[in-house]
């Protein structure tokens, strides 16, 4: 389709195109037009698709064709301005239809949002300073305790319910002298200290040994997260099943436990070297982080609300599917941090800002060195995408037409996911250049300070399949009433 495309600039990033179709592709679309109305409207004495334009035209005027011809018409035509002009929306256009008449070219304006221009600062040889932390023996030690606690196994002992053992127990709660759902356990394992029930549960069943039965009332704190028992007095029947202490394996029979390792000190440098892989991907991921923070510090750009706005959303979506994995929805978070919906809108808001700032200015300097990403790698990974989405194929027999409409729609969502993955790898691409130009001095730190997460890559790294009885974690669990 031909169109002819002209841009008027507004204020902030916001431009007017306006477009003019020629005559020929409205008679195209009119006739389009009028062959779908055949198709949909019913008229006595002609079959449906049979009915003649002008018998349309008399039925139901000019108007209900125009607004089909402009459904063909439009949305191609936008897309042929929009390619020609070299805009790049971020957001739908908001149209204005000129002159739509039969016999005369289509003319609109589309008034719409684009990216914004960059102004980049200084970007080649950024000077920034890059944490190099070496593995420290305690780093390694931390681990080796961790390992002990994931092979640390409880055993009954012929002592009283006190702080640091652990208690197997059965309890009913009642509320106003009525049971309630999540008000009662049955064999269940608690630390004793670490208060997994309610505040001063722990502290009333101290002294109780296997076999002993005690009744006693708490009060809910008013504070407490679930809403129909906060300030309530709950009245309990605790029965103890045992109690027992967790024993650690000692350090020199870790080796052993763990499995695949000949003695302590080997152990000792399996640790070590995960350590130190993580120390080193962070310590690359902090520097990219820290060079494409100067560069976009450098920079001047206006980031266009709309943008904001559905990054914004992305990242409340992105909590919510978070929170979902850990049996949260998004009410129940605000309820609990005590926070209104336009509270957390407004708290994500510039962490959006951050994030589109860097791309922003990433794309902006992929395009003034001319970064691109390999096209063999591009068509590799959607095709890597694309065979996962087909999966194992059609499930059965289909027509023909069926069988176009799909080619066409995975053709269209492939080349989305090109364009998606070409961004991706071409910022990825330009990140590793603006590493290799940076001024980088380092400076070295001893220890990993009690980086959690590199530890537990570790345990899992090193820890063979082992214990099936896991002490219970110290997570707090609360009642609950559903």
């Amino acid at each position: 389709m031909s169109v002819k495309a002209t841009i008027h600039p507004l204020e902030g990033s916001k431009v007017s195109l306006e477009v003019e179709v020629s005559a020929d592709e409205v008679r195209r679309s009119m006739g389009e037009a009028y062959r779908r109305l055949a198709q949909r409207v019913r008229v006595p004495g002609f079959r449906p698709g049979r009915v003649p334009p002008e018998v349309l035209r008399a039925r139901l005027g000019l108007q209900p064709v125009y607004d089909e011809a402009l459904d063909i018409l439009l949305p191609q035509a936008y897309r042929e301005a929009v390619q020609q002009s070299g805009l790049e929306p971020v957001e739908d256009p908001r149209v204005d239809i000129v002159q739509m008449e039969e016999d005369k070219p289509l003319v609109f304006k589309a008034e719409v949002t684009v990216k914004p221009e960059v102004t980049l600062g200084t970007y080649r040889g950024v000077k920034v300073e890059r944490v190099v932390r070496r593995v420290s023996d305690g780093d390694v030690d931390r681990v080796l305790r961790r390992l002990q606690e994931q092979l640390a196994v409880l055993e009954p002992v012929d002592r009283p319910v006190q702080r640091g053992l652990y208690v197997e127990v059965d309890y009913d709660a009642l509320l106003d002298g009525r049971p309630f759902r999540g008000g009662a356990a049955r064999g269940r394992t608690l630390e004793v200290g670490s208060e997994q029930v309610l505040p001063g549960f722990d502290a009333a069943i101290e002294g109780m040994r296997p076999g002993e039965q005690r009744q006693f009332e708490l009060d809910v704190p008013a504070d407490y997260p679930v809403k129909d028992l906060a300030g309530k007095r709950l009245a309990f029947t605790v029965t103890v099943q045992a109690v027992k202490a967790k024993r650690l394996p000692a350090v020199d029979e870790l080796a052993q436990q763990v499995g695949g390792y000949a003695d302590l000190g080997e152990l000792k440098a399996a640790i070590r070297r995960s350590l130190e892989a993580s120390a080193d991907r962070k310590g690359r991921a902090e520097l990219s982080r820290r060079v494409v923070e100067r560069v976009a510090q450098e920079a001047r750009v206006e980031v266009p609300e709309p943008m904001l706005r559905r990054r914004t959303d992305r990242l409340l979506r992105d909590l919510a599917e978070r929170l979902a994995a850990q049996g949260l929805t998004v009410e129940r978070y605000l309820e609990l941090t005590g926070r209104s919906a336009a509270e957390l809108v407004q708290s994500l808001e510039p962490e959006a800002r951050r994030q589109l700032t860097e791309e922003l200015v990433l794309d902006a300097v992929a395009r003034q060195e001319s970064i691109e990403p390999d096209p063999d790698e591009v068509e590799r990974r959607v095709e890597e995408m694309m065979g996962a989405i087909r999966g194992g194929g059609d499930a059965g027999p289909v027509s023909e037409r069926r069988r176009r409409q799909e080619r066409a729609r995975q053709q269209q969502l492939a080349e989305e996911l090109r364009e998606s993955v070409r961004i991706g790898l071409r910022r990825d691409r330009t990140v590793a250049w603006l590493v290799e130009q940076a001024e980088v001095t380092e400076r070295e730190e001893e220890g990993l300070g009690e980086d959690e997460s590199a530890e537990l890559a570790a345990v899992l790294e090193v820890q063979q399949p082992a214990r099936s009885e896991p002490v219970p974690s110290e997570a707090h669990a609360e009642l609950h009433e559903g």
